[in-house]
């Protein structure tokens, strides 16, 4: 062995190791089935220009804003894993629905009213009203 491969395998003995971590789900919060609103950047930048000015002051709803918010998010979810991905693995395909989020905000709204009503009002925490309670 020469210096340098000598050198490489000390240092790779002495790298400590990345910890793992165990996914584990609390299935007492897992969500009975998730809504993904799906859109192109473009689209998704104008609806934030739309926005009132006094709603986005204050924010990132800005230009450079959103494309470095955008630009992260992509890279997080990209197609080997993705929040879509997550919620499938976790309650399965057929309870995460998709929205195009480039459609009219009426079409959205009733397609997200369309799944309420198939799959039922979602029982999250603090939104059980006591008549929920009672039909439980």
């Amino acid at each position: 062995m020469n210096q340098i491969e000598i050198e490489r395998q000390e240092a790779e003995e002495g790298a400590e190791e990345e910890p793992q971590f165990e996914e584990k789900l609390n299935e007492k919060i897992v969500p009975q089935y998730a809504i993904v609103l799906e859109s192109d950047d473009a689209t998704l930048t104008q609806k934030a220009k739309d926005l009132a000015p006094e709603v986005r002051d204050g924010t990132h709803l800005d230009d450079p804003g959103m494309v470095r918010r955008l630009k992260e998010y992509r890279a997080r979810n990209n197609d080997e894993s993705s929040l879509k991905d997550f919620f499938t693995g976790a309650i399965g395909y057929p309870n995460v629905l998709v929205v195009d989020a480039t459609a009219p905000t009426e079409e959205q709204l009733a397609k997200m009213r369309e799944i309420i009503e198939q799959k039922g009002k979602p029982c999250c925490i603090n939104m059980i009203t006591v008549e929920d309670n009672k039909f439980l």
